[in-house]
């Protein structure tokens, strides 16, 4: 029996087993064991025999913890649960038990209070007290309803136990038994072995007749006892459905209704009817672990009983079978011969026994397996599972049965047998499956060893045994490939270094042996840590973990000055591991955050534990957690940053850390030019987050090293030059499309970024660190100092790295937005200053000389790169609005008009920058886009566009401004749009060789107004179609047709309506003058300002083009205009129709008919097209002349095609 059940009743405690995890990895955890005591001696005085059964339950509790210290080698941590009253008595039984052993197995006590669980479901106790316990019996108590909340412990895993047991095997298998554990299953019991639920459950089974409930087939149908219990409490807590199943009241209630159990046991009820529901979620133990002794439902059942108990037999100590067993294996031991088939029957020998027994005779049965494994000639099969048998073997050994003399020996074989024979340097030439096998046999073996025989491990006579087992592990580690195979040979090199078994005792014997094998074991561990990075990372990882715990373990403080090794030995050691551990910093960019996570616990542990034998190494290892600090992995980052906090503290006691950041922050200054120009893309992005994450450490101290001019001129130039740009590809530039509106895509993007490329780097990610050192520096740096700085690199006579200049500046000054000073935590400057600052940098970037054009003349490449500069320009102006927001607008006053005009940049990088410049500047003053932006600012900008239309010779872009302006214009500004085209209309009369620019200044005002017209009817009208559309345009012969057929049924109307109107007027009495009164107000009707500017600006077109020339932009630009007129107008009768008649007009389109008869024929269209609805009552003698011209024109398509139409139209009328 594995746990022997003294009594049942009586019950009144339990205890609860858990497993800790110290040290911070799992390997630890596996030889630190903690337990909970849960212990309540309640003062309760309606609970009767409590006082007289204190006594025994005190000698039940020295029964368990003597039996469980006698199984189990392990340290212990106790954490005692129970009420005021039972503290007292569990911590003096604690005491004497710990007395009684020879060796400290208790590390630490700790008390938990019973009502600080119950106490936050009070609800659900008071439901499970009332369904599942009996008033005034023993089970009453809170701590037999405790059950459902566990969960609420900091723990992952615990084992429920009653106090009435005793140990027969060590606890550690019964842990293991997590390890079967299924994925849907979070509760471990043993099946109940009385017919205790089979009596509870009579009336469900008596109402479902075909129900298993009660029965032993299927086994989770009998009910189980809660005596022992496995809960894995971390999958409970993440999976919500399971916190409902247990802590729901109405859930609890539904089962207790359903299968109306009225037992009275305490949460153990609960635990059974939740196995009857939900039989997934449990995984069900060997009878063997909950061995009951008690008889009393024999009597009530005896038959029943018997049947459930008859193969349920108990432990083979002291039976014939072990002493069978031990003498087969004597026996074949002696022989020297050991079958395959009793190998195989061997191995089944060993499955099947208990743990105890295993030890008893464990030195026979290890004799025939070491026989196989000794003899080179065996078949690999046959060898793989002799060592599986052995290992076996080991698991179930209680750790203090374990001879050294046998572990030894096995160990020295294990190894030998993994060597050639000839060159013991190598390892021998097996399968994989052999060498896993030999090393999970080792590893099992020294892991279950007793601590005092892993002792000898280290012990000098055993040196050379141990020198050759480290050897052949890393051999393994290093030149193989199967990926488990390297990783459980690095597990055993754990477990063969001591490292996951350091006890006080031990530490400094270990550490004495390992010092030997430092060296060695340091460059092979750094050759695979280094190793490619394809290979798998829990590789790279473990060796980090391994390397760093032996690294500390044997270059402790305390450690290292009892090794008697002199303090020359300790610098050469420090130096040697310095070398190596510099090549570790390629890590920083390893594709998988666990092996950054694990590189930062190595930095961590070395800098804390050996802090003073390893001093020369500490800039190394801060320089490693400095870089991780701003690792792209939030975990990671977070966890650098938490470990440099933990060893400022720490370090400091040695030197100031403050000290340390800064002579860092000088060295790197010093070298960052060589560092970031040579290397390939991850050297640099390597020195640049670690120049970031020493600039985010330091923070305002950082302007000690700004102060220092050589390492500022340092810092300036290595930034300037690592950020040189390359104007490639923009030699040929896309012609900008200023007919379309730039849509926005959020107010903060650069579409241009793509035309950013570098010359030294081409790894998006080193960009944005670089932007990130940029904006620390921002942040926290002293602005006038680098402003000084870099606005003398712009300042350079031949404007070498004007460009790269521009944008490191751009990022600094970015580092002051709100946004990037609450992440980072930094005040940032002073408004006032800043203000200061950002309006004296925008007015030197929109100075001409750096922002003004270049003549068309200027070299293909020249042109490309002062584009280049334009953009980045433009990029700081939206910054500069970002920083300031709303406090920006006295500034916008100076840039306003030339950011404008780069929006009206014939070249699309350009305009497509200033126009995101203006996004940029609209978000940030709180507007809603461009329009809102233009619209708040018109006045200002109507009076420097007049301005400007006056000097167009200096100013030859402003006639592009003003239509950037009223492509984004609202019509409420329409008075101050009037202004400025009244300015460009009588700039056009002085300067008649820009007339080009004058016409399409028309030609976006009459697109504006029809625009906004648009606008207007479809928010007054949105079904009704707009004048002349496209789809609904006949041809001009039709129009005419039409028009011809219409006006001879309207002339015989009128014959009809002007003899009525005769008689009407002779019986009138009204006089001739009152008529003329009344139509006095339709006679002294005005034309709207807007309006009539349009009528000019289509006379002033056809006054240029009849003046000659054969300028084709000017031809087509004016007949844009001309159509564009029409639009506008073909709502207005009064001012259509003189417009059309002009004479000008006449001959324009005379001319036209010579140049473009396609545009012709298209105005003509427009023109038919709108008075077709307003010349309903005219004769065709009263069509305008402009017909009769084509008629007038020989020898061309266009004027016969004319001809032919009027004629036949003439003929008509």
């Amino acid at each position: 029996m594995r746990l022997l059940r003294r009594r049942i009743v009586s019950l009144f405690a339990a205890v609860l087993i858990c497993l800790v995890m110290y040290g911070g990895t799992i390997n630890v955890v596996r030889c630190v064991w903690s337990f909970f005591l849960a212990l309540a001696a309640s003062t309760d005085q309606s609970c009767s025999g409590v006082e007289d059964e204190h006594p025994k339950l005190i000698e039940d509790l020295k029964v368990l913890l003597e039996s469980l210290f006698q199984h189990t080698s392990s340290s212990i941590a106790l954490h005692v649960i129970c009420d005021d009253d039972g503290w007292k008595s569990a911590n003096e039984v604690i005491a004497n038990c710990q007395l009684c052993q020879d060796k400290k197995l208790i590390r630490m006590v700790e008390k938990h209070k019973i009502k600080d669980l119950v106490s936050s479901y009070p609800e659900l106790v008071s439901v499970l007290r009332k369904k599942f316990t009996k008033e005034g019996s023993y089970y009453g108590d809170d701590l037999f309803v405790i059950t459902p909340f566990l969960h609420l412990l900091p723990i992952d895993k615990i084992i429920i136990l009653d106090v009435d047991l005793k140990f027969r095997a060590d606890v550690r298998d019964l842990w293991s038994e997590f390890e079967k554990f299924l994925p849907s299953s979070v509760i471990g019991v043993a099946p109940e072995l009385s017919p205790v639920y089979y009596h509870y459950t009579h009336q469900y089974r008596k109402e479902n007749p075909l129900t298993k409930v009660g029965s032993t087939e299927p086994k989770h149908m009998q009910g189980i006892n809660s005596g022992v219990m496995l809960l894995d409490l971390e999958k409970i807590r993440s999976q919500p459905e399971l916190l409902l199943l247990q802590l729901d009241p109405l859930e609890v209630e539904r089962l207790h209704r359903k299968y109306d159990i009225w037992g009275g046991l305490g949460d153990q009820d609960l635990v059974t009817l939740l196995s009857f529901e939900h039989p997934d979620l449990f995984h069900f133990l060997s009878c063997g672990w909950n061995r009951a002794l008690c008889l009393w439902w024999k009597r009530v059942y005896p038959e029943l009983f018997e049947e459930w108990n008859k193969n349920k037999k108990p432990s083979m100590e002291g039976r014939r079978e072990l002493q069978m067993v031990a003498a087969a294996c004597l026996k074949m031991a002696d022989e020297g011969q050991v079958p395959e088939e009793a190998l195989h029957h061997l191995v089944e020998v060993v499955d099947s026994l208990l743990s105890s027994d295993v030890s008893q005779i464990q030195e026979m049965l290890v004799l025939p397996f070491s026989i196989v494994i000794a003899k080179p000639q065996m078949k690999e099969k046959t060898r793989v599972l002799a060592l599986e048998g052995l290992k076996k073997i080991f698991q179930k050994s209680v750790p203090y049965k374990c001879k050294w003399s046998a572990i030894s020996d096995i160990f020295s074989l294990l190894f030998r047998r993994l060597s050639d024979r000839e060159q013991l340097q190598l390892v021998s030439e097996v399968s994989e499956e052999v060498k896993i096998a030999t090393v999970e046999c080792c590893e099992a073996m020294l892991f279950h060893a007793p601590v005092m025989s892993i002792a000898d491990l280290y012990e000098p006579s055993f040196s050379h045994r141990l020198a050759h087992g480290i050897f052949v592990l890393l051999q393994l580690i290093q030149k193989e490939q199967y990926s488990n195979l390297r990783l459980e040979s690095l597990k055993c090199l754990r477990t063969v270094m001591g490292l996951d078994r350091v006890e006080e005792f031990t530490k400094i014997k270990i550490a004495k042996s390992l010092a030997e094998f430092l060296p060695g074991v340091s460059i092979a561990m750094e050759k695979v840590i280094n190793a490619d990075h394809k290979q798998h990372h829990a590789v790279a990882e473990l060796a980090l973990v391994t390397w760093g715990e032996m690294v500390s373990l044997v270059m402790q403080d305390s450690i290292v000055k009892k090794l008697d090794k002199g303090q020359s030995w300790v610098l050469d050691t420090g130096t040697k591991l310095r070398i190596l551990i510099e090549r570790m910093k390629g890590l920083e960019v390893h594709p998988h955050r666990l092996v950054r996570l694990a590189l930062v616990s190595f930095s961590a542990r070395l800098l804390v534990q050996c802090r003073e034998s390893l001093q020369n190494c500490t800039s190394t290892l801060v320089d490693i957690l400095v870089t991780l600090s701003s690792d792209s992995w939030m975990e990671v980052q977070e966890e650098a940053r938490k470990q440099l906090h933990d060893a400022s503290t720490i370090v400091g006691e040695v030197k100031d850390f403050q000290e340390i950041l800064e002579d860092r922050l000088f060295d790197i200054s010093s070298h960052l030019h060589w560092s970031l120009l040579s290397g390939n893309d991850e050297m640099k992005l390597r020195e640049i987050r670690l120049l970031g994450g020493y600039l985010e450490l330091l923070g305002l101290s950082v302007n000690k090293v700004l102060n220092s001019s050589a390492h500022l001129h340092q810092m300036t130039q290595s930034l300037v030059n690592l950020a040189e740009l390359v104007p490639q590809g923009l030699a040929i530039v896309e012609t900008a499309q200023h007919d379309q509106k730039w849509s926005d895509t959020g107010g903060s993007g650069t579409p241009f970024s793509s035309w950013r490329q570098f010359k030294h780097f081409h790894n998006q990610i080193v960009w944005e660190e670089l932007q990130r050192v940029c904006h620390l520096l921002g942040a926290y740096g002293d602005l006038f100092i680098l402003l000084d700085c870099f606005l003398a690199i712009m300042r350079e006579e031949k404007h070498a790295r004007r460009k790269e200049a521009i944008l490191i500046l751009n990022q600094i000054i970015a580092g002051q937005r709100k946004e990037f000073l609450q992440n980072c935590k930094a005040e940032g400057m002073r408004k006032e200053d800043l203000r200061g600052l950002i309006k004296n940098l925008s007015v030197e970037y929109v100075d001409r000389s750096v922002l003004g054009p270049l003549t068309e003349s200027s070299p293909l490449a020249s042109q490309a790169s002062h584009s280049l500069q334009t953009v980045l320009l433009l990029e700081g102006l939206g910054y500069h609005s970002e920083v300031l927001e709303e406090d920006y607008q006295p500034v916008l006053v100076r840039v306003l008009c030339p950011i404008l005009e780069k929006a009206a940049s014939p070249v699309s990088m350009v305009s497509e920058a200033g126009l995101a410049c203006l996004q940029r500047i609209a978000h940030s003053t709180g507007c809603s886009g461009i329009p809102d932006l233009i619209g708040r600012n018109v006045d200002y900008f109507a009076h420097q566009a007049c301005i400007r239309m006056r000097k167009v010779d200096r100013y030859p872009e402003a006639p592009a401004i003003v239509r950037v302006v009223l492509q984004y214009a609202q019509f409420k500004v329409l008075p101050l749009v009037v202004e400025i085209v009244n300015e460009a209309m009588q700039s056009l009369d002085l300067h008649q060789e820009k007339a080009t620019l004058y016409i399409q200044v028309f030609r976006s005002y009459v697109t504006w107004l029809a625009n906004c017209e648009q606008a207007v009817n479809r928010e007054l009208l949105p079904s009704s179609p707009t004048p002349c559309a496209p789809s609904a345009r006949k041809s001009l012969a039709e129009i005419l047709s039409e028009r011809i057929t219409a006006h001879r049924i309207a002339k015989l109307e009128a014959q009809e309506e002007e003899r009525t109107f005769e008689e009407v007027q002779d019986a009138s009495d009204v006089p001739e003058e009152e008529q003329l009164f009344e139509n006095a107000e339709d006679i002294e009707k005005k034309t709207p300002e807007h309006l009539q500017l349009v009528s000019n600006a289509m006379e002033k077109c056809s006054h240029l083009l009849t003046l000659g020339g054969r300028d084709e932009r000017l031809t087509l630009t004016a007949c844009e205009t001309v159509r564009g007129g029409l639009h506008v107008l073909a709502s207005h009768e009064d001012d259509l129709l003189p417009a059309v008649h002009k004479e000008g007009a006449i001959k324009l389109y005379t001319y036209l008919g010579k140049l473009a008869p396609n545009a012709i024929w298209l105005i003509l269209s427009d023109i038919w097209c709108h008075q077709s609805q307003l010349l309903h009552h005219q004769s065709p003698s009263t069509f305008p002349p402009i017909l009769l011209c084509g008629s007038t024109e020989e020898g061309s398509d266009f004027a016969q095609n004319i001809s032919a139409i009027l004629q036949t139209l003439h003929g008509q009328s």
